[in-house]
């Protein structure tokens, strides 16, 4: 390790990787969070919506959901909606509301009021697997 880098107070993205090639990383993973454009997410007509990509941390959501479904769990019905992480669509304002850490899966629960925002996959499980509806089995 060289004995010339200096820990930087404040992160900025770093202007020499904007045209290199690891532009489109550096593009998207930042030192900070929070929305970085406005756009509503969209909104199904169940009361569970998930968001999320085909990825084994976005999948376990939907899985665990269609295993409920296919158990004839009614209360696990829900809308998934895909979110482009390569477009960077979770630094979008709708998905911050949702999770401001900007990271997939994300689920917003509309059976009660307010809705309730729950994000990270393994939490999204647990709130399903303690839900009332749900274990109503």
């Amino acid at each position: 390790m060289s004995d010339s880098y200096v820990l930087p107070k404040v992160w900025t993205v770093d202007e020499v990787s904007k045209g290199g090639p690891a532009a489109s990383v550096s593009s998207l993973n930042r030192p900070e969070a929070g929305a970085r454009f406005e756009k509503a997410l969209p909104v199904g007509k169940h009361s569970l919506q998930v968001y999320a990509l085909s990825t084994p941390t976005g999948q376990r959501v939907n899985i665990l959901l269609e295993e409920l479904l296919d158990a004839g769990v009614t209360g696990a019905e829900y809308d998934s909606h895909f979110i482009d992480i390569g477009k960077g669509d979770q630094f979008g304002s709708g998905f911050t509301e949702v999770n401001p850490n900007g990271k997939i899966p994300c689920l917003v629960d509309r059976s009660v009021e307010p809705p309730r925002r729950v994000f990270e996959s393994c939490h999204i499980l647990l709130y399903l697997a303690e839900n009332e509806v749900l274990l109503a089995l």
